[in-house]
């Protein structure tokens, strides 16, 4: 990779870092903001819940918006918008106006990381893209371990509104380099914006689903997030009524996901040099499926960290896969194609913890586990078969 590019996907990492260190930021400080404004968790978590809102229902909305007028411009003014809502959330005076700011935060930070992977396929060739891929989603998985370990010793240390006021400056900085590479560096612009109109965009957005690669990357992703990210929810409450676990333990023993997940990171070119996107894909499946029976059956803490460790491994082996493939089903509208499949994934994973958290209450943990490891091996079956003979137009 050249420096004209490495310097802004480096940019593009950190704002994903501070993206995902957002989105799990008040996880560690909800009982300090429960007490600062005299209310119970459950009345607070709107803090946390709200900003999932804003966060997953306007990811589609971007892509035509970065497809009109240009994806670093618009991840530059989400990263100013970021540091805004991040500092009103700092400063507020009361509960509302807390909520409020999470709103436009979530709004703010949807488009950050389904627009970056968007523009690192405008920039990468296809035949190394997974790999570069593989390295800027280190920053998102870094930022979900920061925004709960880091997020809670942060709170614990100078309270909560030094957190926020942290992340606000973190995105400004970001923000001055975005700005210094769209001056300085022909590279951050390395494709055209598509001169339509955003309503345009819009529709084009929607009538890509008219396209049977793209229908087959948007079930495929969003099965992926029903039957991982579902059950995944359940782990911790699952580990601490059968180990009787603390809080804090249950939080360490959660991170393993991360951990997984940068084992593949930092393995992706060697993984993807020896198995090809079609077994790649699979193999991370058969891992999945795996580790979730391990967690069905573990009897004790360290085979279930083992087992989640695996599950964060398994699944970005999978993921990565279907995002790089997402980049290069419609080349054209990129941005857009990118949002969609955004979409799916985080609308699908609310489906999931809807129908998992009755399956625990019903059926229990391991039934909850099983049902799921299944899913994942069709599912791994299926994507083989069809990148088998799925054909690329555009490998460059």
């Amino acid at each position: 990779m050249t420096d004209g590019y490495l310097r802004p996907i480096v940019l593009l990492a950190l704002a994903s870092f501070a993206s995902a260190a957002t989105t799990r930021i008040t996880d560690p400080i909800l009982p300090q903001l429960a007490d600062a404004y005299g209310v119970g968790i459950a009345t607070v978590s709107m803090v946390a819940t709200g900003y999932s809102l804003t966060y997953g229902c306007s990811q589609v909305f971007f892509g035509p918006v970065g497809d009109r007028y240009g994806k670093f411009r618009i991840i530059l003014f989400a990263c100013l918008g970021s540091a805004l809502s991040n500092t009103l959330c700092g400063v507020a005076t009361s509960l509302a106006m807390l909520e409020a700011a999470r709103l436009v935060s979530g709004l703010a930070a949807a488009c950050i990381v389904p627009l970056s992977i968007a523009w690192i396929g405008d920039a990468i060739p296809y035949a190394r893209r997974q790999g570069v891929l593989a390295g800027f989603i280190t920053g998102q998985i870094s930022g979900v371990l920061a925004g709960q370990a880091v997020g809670g010793l942060l709170g614990g240390a100078f309270g909560w509104r030094f957190v926020f006021l942290a992340l606000s400056a973190v995105f400004a900085v970001v923000a001055i380099g975005l700005l210094a590479e769209l001056v300085v560096n022909r590279a951050a612009r390395p494709a055209a914006a598509v001169p339509r109109s955003f309503l345009a965009g819009l529709g084009a957005t929607f009538a890509l689903v008219g396209r049977r690669d793209l229908r087959r990357l948007l079930l495929a992703v969003g099965i992926e997030g029903f039957a991982v990210f579902g059950p995944l929810t359940f782990v911790g409450a699952e580990m601490k009524a059968r180990f009787g676990l603390s809080f804090t333990a249950v939080g360490l023993m959660l991170s393993a996901y991360a951990l997984g997940g940068l084992v593949y990171a930092v393995s992706a070119r060697r993984l993807v040099g020896a198995l090809g996107q079609a077994r790649l894909a699979f193999a991370g499946a058969i891992v999945v499926a795996l580790a979730m029976m391990v967690i069905a059956l573990a009897a004790s803490e360290i085979v279930a960290f083992a087992g989640i460790a695996a599950i964060g491994l398994g699944f970005y082996m999978m993921h990565n896969t279907l995002q790089t493939v997402a980049t290069q089903v419609a080349p054209e509208a990129r941005g857009a194609a990118v949002s969609l499949f955004a979409t799916c994934f985080f609308v699908s994973q609310a489906a999931g913890v809807f129908v998992g958290g009755r399956l625990l209450e019903g059926a229990g943990g391991p039934v909850l586990f099983a049902g799921a490891a299944a899913i994942v091996v069709v599912l791994g079956g299926g994507i083989y078969l069809w990148l088998r003979r799925w054909r690329l137009t555009e490998l460059s």
